[in-house]
C-alpha cells in the first residue's frame, strides 16, 4: 500500500490567470537556508537551500538550476570567493543540499541560484542570500560555564520557608497554595509539605545577575554575541535588551542530550570605549523547585541556572576582540526573587539594581562569579523559531467584583502575559491572576489545577514607592483570558492601577493557511481550533498552556496535518523531532511526554501507570515525519528519524505485542463509549510498519521495504482475524462488545479493511452516527478520522451533520457555551478551555469542505475537490502558501449553478476532481482548455499546470466564487 498517489504531469497550456504578464519569465525568489530567509549561528553541516518560483506565465515550471555559494556577497561573479557550484542541475526540485566542501565555523556565507523553465530558458541569477554558521563544533568553545550567588536545589521542602524567614530578609512573603489535589500523590514528604504550606511562603531564590564590563580600543566592523542561559537569558549590552520581541530564550530541551544556544548580531551595539554585557537567567524547566505530578523537580539534569557566553568582534584596525564567560564575571541578586514556568513570577522593585547593565555601572561590591560544571547535554545552535511577542493588544473590557479587586478581559483565549503600571506606596504588593474562565462572582477561576502543588500563573509585583512603576513578568508565560489584579490573597489593591497592555507570547511561527466558508458555526470551530492549535507551540507541542504545559506526544500527532497547514512548522517539528530522539531510550522505548523529566511517561510512571508500548501517542515518531515529508518534500524527516522508527517497530513495540496484537493502556482518549486500547494500538503498529516500508523504499534499501510490508501483511492478517466479526460486518475489540466508531474509523483510515468489507465498514458507522442522532462517539483519536473518513467513504453530508452539531458530543457546543478555544473534554470544559487535540478538525476544513490537499510529497502535485456534498454549504475557500507558492481554491454553489476557481503554483500540478453531483462542470469559457484525465469512478478528474482556472456549470456564466 503506497501512504500517497502520484500521477501523470500532465500539463495545461494556459489558464485564466493573467498576472504579471510582462514578466513571464520563471525565476527563484524567497531564498532560504535550512527554511530560514537569512540565519544567524547555524551548526548544520549540510543545510538545505531552497527558493521557490515566480512567473507570470501559466505552465511555468523549474526544469533545471544552478546553486553558486561563496564567501563574497557576489557568489555568481567569476571573481567571487567561490566555495562551492553545483553546476546545472536536471531538476524540478526547488531545493538543494548543501555539497561543497565543510563550512567553516563562525562564516557568513552567500548563495544564489538561477533556474532553466520547459523550454531551455535560463533565469537570471536570483537576489543574494545569506547564512552565517555557528560554532559547528562544541569543542569550539572557550567559555566558562558559569553561575551567580549560590540557591538551594536539592530539598522541595525547602522551597518552603517560614513567614518570619522571609520577614527577616526583607522581601515579601509569596504565599503557598492553594494545592492542585492530585499534586502530592507520589511525594513521600506529603505531610509536612502541607503543614508547611499552610502558612508557609515560597522560598527567596532570586533570578541571578551576571555581568563583565571591558574596553573596546578601536572602532567596531562586525560582532557576534553567543549565549546559552539556562534556563533563560535575558541579555543585554550596554543597556539595551538583545532579541527584540524574542524572549524565554534559548528552546526547551532534555539538557542532558541538547543545549541550544541564541545568536545575536550586536555589530550596532557595541562601540569603541567602555562596554558592558549583562544576564539575567531564569529558572524554566531547568531547576524547577515545585513538586507536581511529572517531578521536574528530580529531573536528571536540574542544577541552579547558569550561562555559557562568547563575543567576538572584528575592529578595524584587525585586531579581534574576544570575551567570554568566565570567574571574572561579577553577579549579584536581582529583583526577581521567584520564577517558575508554571506558577509565576515575584518581581520586587525595592531591590531593583538602577543602570545595573549599563557600561559605567560599578559592580565593584559585587560577588565574583563561580565556574560550575556543564550541562551534559551536546550544544547546539538554535535554529527553530523562537518563542516571541507576536502581538501587543489592549484588553477589551474591565470590571470591579468587588472594591480594590480588577478583572480585565483579552476577548479571547491567549498565552502570554500582561504589562501592569502602578503608582501606589513602597511595599505595595500587586497579586496579578490568569485565568481562562471566571467565577460566578466575576473574580478569575483559578480552582481548576490538579497537578502542581502550588497556585498557578500567579506573579507578584512590590512596588517600590517611586511614583508610576511599570512591570511584565520574563520567565513565565500564561494561558488567559482574564487578568485580575488584587492585592495578595485578593486583598483590595492600594494606589492607582494603570491600563493593562496583553504580550500575546508564542513560537514566531509563519501563518500560511487560511480558510472560510458559508457556515458561521463552521468559521467558528475554524477559529477556536485555530486559536487553540497556535497557543500550543512554545517550543514544544504543549498539551495546554495553563495546567501543564507538557509536550504530550499524541496531542501533537493528532493535530501535526492541521498545524502544518496553518503554520510553517518545518523548523520547529526538525527541533521537537530530535528532542524525541534525544527521549527514546536503548530499548527503543519513548516517553508520552517529551521533553520528560525524571522518566516521566516511561513504563510504569506516570499518567495511567504509563507502561509498555503506547502507540496511539508514540505516533509522533512517525506520523510527524510523514506528514512533514508529504508536505515539505524534505526526506530529512524521514532519514533523521529512520533509525528512531526501526528501534521502535523492531525491538520496544514486539516487547508488548502477541501474534501482532498490541497490548496497550492508552486508546482514544476521552471517548464516550470505549477506549478500545488493544485494537487501536495493533492499528497503528500496522500503520508504523507501512511507513517504514515507504521510508525504506525513499532510502534505498529494498530488502528493509520488503521486511516491513511482510511485517504490515502479518498484522493485517491478525487483525482482520482478531477483531472483525463477520456476521455484523464490522470491527470490536472482543466477541459481545457493543459497536464502537474508533474501533472501526481506525482500519479505515490505514487500510486494514479488506476492500470487499469497506462498504459495510463505513455503512455500520454511519448507522451508528445516526442512532445517536447525528453525533460522533469518540475521544481524541477517532475524531482526528471520523469525518474525513466519512467523507471518503462517500458520505460527506453525515460529515457535515456531525460537523455542525452544538449539542454534546460536539465542536458547536463550545460555542454555544461561549468558549473562544477547544475544551479538554466533549461537553462544558471541567478543566482546559484551551487544548488543541480536538483541533484536528481543521485538516477536514482544508481538504474536504474547502478541498485541497496534498498529492505528492512538497505539494508537487495538489488534489482540489471542490463543492464538498451538504446542505446547508453554499461557499468555501481555502489558501496554503505550500513551499513551492500559494495554493488556494474557492467554490460556491446554489440550486442553478456552481463555479470553483483553483490557483496551483509554479512547479506543481493540479488536479482538479469535479463530482458528479455537480452536473456538468466545464472550464471556464473564456479560458483555454485544460486536460481532461481519467473518470475518477464518480467524476472528472482535470490536469492543470501552474496558473489560476475556473470551472462552472455548462451554460452559466456565474462569474468567480
Amino acid at each position: 500500500m503506497r501512504l500517497f498517489a502520484t500521477g501523470i504531469l500532465a500539463i495545461a497550456v494556459s489558464s485564466c490567470s493573467d498576472s504579471n504578464q510582462a514578466d513571464p519569465q520563471p525565476r527563484p525568489v524567497r531564498l532560504e537556508t535550512d527554511a530560514d530567509p537569512d540565519p544567524l549561528g547555524l551548526d548544520a553541516r549540510n543545510p538545505r537551500l531552497s527558493w521557490r518560483i515566480a512567473a507570470g506565465r501559466p505552465g511555468a515550471a523549474q526544469t533545471a538550476y544552478e546553486v553558486a555559494l561563496a564567501t563574497s556577497a557576489t557568489p555568481h561573479a567569476d571573481d567571487a570567493a567561490g566555495v562551492w557550484r553545483s553546476g546545472k542541475i536536471e531538476s524540478s526540485a526547488p531545493f538543494v543540499d548543501y555539497a561543497g566542501p565543510p563550512l567553516a565555523p563562525r562564516t557568513r556565507y552567500y548563495w544564489t541560484v538561477r533556474v532553466w523553465d520547459e523550454q531551455e530558458n535560463p533565469s537570471p541569477w536570483a537576489a543574494v542570500a545569506s547564512f552565517e554558521t555557528g560554532f559547528l563544533d562544541p569543542s569550539a568553545w572557550t567559555a566558562d560555564w558559569i553561575a551567580g550567588p549560590e540557591r538551594d536545589t536539592s530539598d522541595t521542602l525547602g522551597g518552603i520557608a517560614s513567614a518570619e524567614d522571609v520577614a527577616a530578609s526583607g522581601d515579601f512573603c509569596r504565599p503557598v497554595g492553594p494545592i492542585g489535589p492530585l499534586s502530592l500523590e507520589k511525594y513521600p514528604q506529603a505531610t509536612e509539605y502541607r503543614d508547611r504550606a499552610k502558612s508557609g511562603c515560597r522560598a527567596i531564590r532570586p533570578a541571578p545577575l551576571l555581568r563583565r564590563s571591558f574596553d573596546v580600543g578601536a572602532d567596531v566592523l562586525e560582532a557576534r554575541l553567543y549565549v546559552a542561559g539556562l534556563a533563560y537569558a535575558d541579555v543585554y549590552l550596554n543597556g539595551r535588551r538583545l532579541g527584540g520581541g524574542h524572549v524565554l530564550d534559548p528552546g526547551f530541551t532534555d539538557y542532558a542530550k541538547t543545549v541550544l544556544y541564541n545568536t545575536y548580531d550586536v555589530t550596532e551595539e557595541l562601540h569603541e570605549g567602555r562596554n558592558a554585557i549583562a544576564v539575567e537567567l531564569g529558572s524554566g524547566f531547568f531547576d524547577y523547585d515545585v513538586v507536581g505530578e511529572w517531578w521536574w523537580t528530580d529531573a536528571d539534569w536540574r542544577a541552579r541556572p547558569r550561562m555559557l557566553l562568547e563575543l567576538h568582534a572584528e575592529l578595524d584596525d584587525g585586531s579581534e576582540l574576544r570575551i567570554a564567560s568566565d570567574g571574572s564575571w561579577r553577579t549579584a541578586h536581582g529583583p526577581t526573587r521567584y520564577d517558575n514556568i508554571n506558577i509565576g513570577e515575584t518581581y520586587d522593585a525595592r531591590f531593583a539594581i538602577p543602570n545595573w547593565a549599563e557600561a559605567d555601572f560599578d559592580d565593584g561590591s559585587w560577588q565574583l562569579a563561580t565556574v560550575v560544571e556543564p550541562p551534559a547535554g551536546r550544544l547546539l545552535a538554535q535554529s527553530h523559531e523562537p518563542i516571541a511577542i507576536v502581538e501587543q493588544r489592549d484588553t477589551v473590557s474591565e470590571s470591579q467584583p468587588s472594591p480594590g479587586v480588577t478583572v480585565f478581559d483579552v476577548g479571547e483565549q491567549v498565552t502570554g502575559w500582561a504589562g501592569i503600571e502602578v503608582a501606589a506606596p513602597k511595599g505595595t504588593t500587586a497579586q496579578i491572576s490568569y485565568g481562562e474562565t471566571l467565577l460566578a462572582d466575576g473574580t478569575v477561576d483559578l480552582r481548576r489545577n490538579l497537578h502542581v502543588a502550588d497556585r498557578l500563573q500567579t506573579d507578584y509585583f512590590v512596588s517600590s514607592g517611586s511614583g508610576r512603576e511599570t512591570w511584565r513578568p520574563r520567565f513565565s508565560y500564561k494561558g488567559f483570558r482574564h487578568v485580575q489584579v488584587s492585592g495578595p490573597r485578593g486583598t483590595p489593591l492600594t494606589g492607582e492601577l494603570g491600563k493593562l497592555r496583553v504580550d500575546v507570547v508564542r513560537s514566531a511561527l509563519q501563518p500560511i493557511g487560511s480558510f472560510e466558508c458559508s457556515h458561521p458555526l463552521l468559521n467558528g470551530i475554524f477559529a477556536n481550533a485555530r486559536r487553540a492549535i497556535a497557543n500550543n507551540l512554545h517550543g514544544i507541542v504543549t498539551d495546554t498552556p495553563v495546567y501543564e504545559k507538557n509536550g504530550w506526544t499524541g496531542d501533537a500527532q493528532l493535530t501535526a496535518p492541521a498545524a502544518m497547514s496553518l503554520f510553517d512548522m518545518r523548523r520547529f517539528y526538525r527541533k521537537w523531532l530530535r528532542d524525541i530522539r534525544d527521549s527514546q531510550l536503548a530499548s527503543g522505548e519513548i516517553p508520552t511526554i517529551v521533553p520528560s523529566g525524571a522518566q516521566y511517561g516511561y513504563t510504569g510512571v506516570g499518567w495511567q501507570g504509563t507502561w509498555g508500548a503506547t502507540p496511539a501517542w508514540d505516533a509522533a515518531l512517525f506520523i510527524i515525519p510523514w506528514e512533514a515529508y508529504l508536505r515539505y518534500g524534505d526526506e530529512r524527516f524521514l532519514s533523521d528519524n529512520y533509525d528512531a522508527m526501526r528501534a521502535y517497530v523492531d525491538q520496544w513495540i514486539p516487547q508488548w505485542a502477541e501474534g501482532h496484537l498490541v497490548d496497550s493502556n492508552l486508546g482514544d482518549h476521552l471517548s464516550p463509549s470505549s477506549t478500545v486500547n488493544q485494537l487501536l494500538s495493533t492499528a497503528y503498529y500496522a500503520q508504523f510498519a507501512t511507513i517504514l516500508a515507504e521510508v525504506s523504499d525513499l532510502k534505498g534499501l529494498p530488502a528493509e521495504a520488503e521486511r516491513y510490508r511482510r511485517l504490515r501483511r502479518d498484522i493485517e492478517r491478525a487483525f482482520h482475524a482478531a477483531y472483525f466479526d463477520a456476521d455484523g460486518g464490522y470491527y470490536r475489540q472482543a466477541e459481545g462488545d457493543g459497536f464502537v466508531q474508533t474501533a472501526n474509523l481506525l482500519p479505515l483510515a490505514f487500510d486494514l479493511v479488506p476492500s470487499e468489507h469497506r462498504d459495510a465498514v463505513a455503512a455500520a458507522v454511519v448507522a451508528d452516527v445516526e442512532k445517536r442522532g447525528g453525533h460522533l462517539a469518540t475521544g481524541v483519536v477517532g475524531a482526528r478520522y471520523i469525518l474525513s473518513e466519512l467523507t471518503r467513504a462517500g458520505y460527506p453530508e453525515v460529515a457535515f451533520t456531525i460537523a455542525t452539531r452544538t449539542d454534546a458530543p460536539s465542536w458547536g457546543q463550545w460555542l454555544e457555551l461561549g468558549y473562544t478555544a477547544l475544551a479538554e473534554n466533549w461537553g462544558p470544559a471541567f478543566r482546559s478551555f484551551d487544548h488543541h487535540f480536538f483541533g484536528s478538525i481543521v485538516q477536514w476544513f482544508f481538504e474536504s469542505v474547502a478541498g485541497i490537499a496534498p498529492r505528492a510529497p512538497g505539494y508537487a502535485e495538489i488534489s482540489f475537490r471542490p463543492g464538498l456534498r451538504a446542505d446547508g454549504l453554499g461557499y468555501a475557500e481555502a489558501s496554503i502558501d505550500t513551499v513551492r507558492g500559494l495554493a488556494s481554491v474557492c467554490w460556491r454553489r446554489d440550486a442553478d449553478a456552481f463555479v470553483a476557481e483553483v490557483t496551483v503554483p509554479p512547479n506543481a500540478v493540479g488536479f482538479v476532481h469535479i463530482a458528479d453531483y455537480l452536473g456538468q462542470v466545464v472550464p471556464a469559457e473564456d479560458g483555454p482548455a485544460v486536460e481532461r484525465s481519467q473518470n475518477d469512478g464518480g467524476g472528472i478528474i482535470y490536469t492543470v499546470a501552474a496558473g489560476t482556472y475556473r470551472f462552472h456549470s455548462r451554460g452559466t456564466n456565474p462569474g468567480g466564487c
